[in-house]
């Protein structure tokens, strides 16, 4: 990883102080895997069926009563 003069972290000419997961590490991963994948095939997603809930009846005139 690159560094300034004052051994901060750099990134596109950017300085960081603190180093979190969404700064910096997010964007070096995001280029490394992007880089990594440029020859792959994007695989097909298989449809999940997610379980919902049992919706509630709703009075559909809550106002008259």
């Amino acid at each position: 990883m690159p560094s300034s003069r004052t051994g901060r972290p750099t990134l596109d000419g950017r300085y960081y102080d603190k180093v979190r997961g969404g700064c910096l590490p997010g964007p070096i991963w995001r280029i490394a895997m992007t880089g990594a994948l440029d020859t792959s095939d994007a695989p097909a997603f298989n449809p999940v069926s997610v379980p919902r809930g049992k919706k509630e009846k709703t009075d559909k005139n809550p106002r008259q009563g």
